[in-house]
């Protein structure tokens, strides 16, 4: 499943917003709270793990 072009520029400013403050370990308050409203409107589990998957590995964390 794509992620609508909305969703991406939505990911991106809560990345800027996060990288304000970093968080070590995990993504940040802005990024958590994007991946729940995106595992909520895709229609598979495995769209949200590819997702989280790449943004760990944006953050270096996986």
């Amino acid at each position: 499943a794509r992620v609508p072009d909305e969703l991406l520029r939505e990911l991106r400013e809560a990345i800027d917003e996060d990288s304000e403050a970093p968080v070590d370990g995990g993504v940040g308050p802005k990024v958590a709270s994007w991946l729940s409203r995106l595992a909520g409107r895709v229609a598979t589990n495995s769209a949200t793990t590819i997702a989280t998957q790449a943004i760990l590995h944006f953050y270096g964390v996986q």
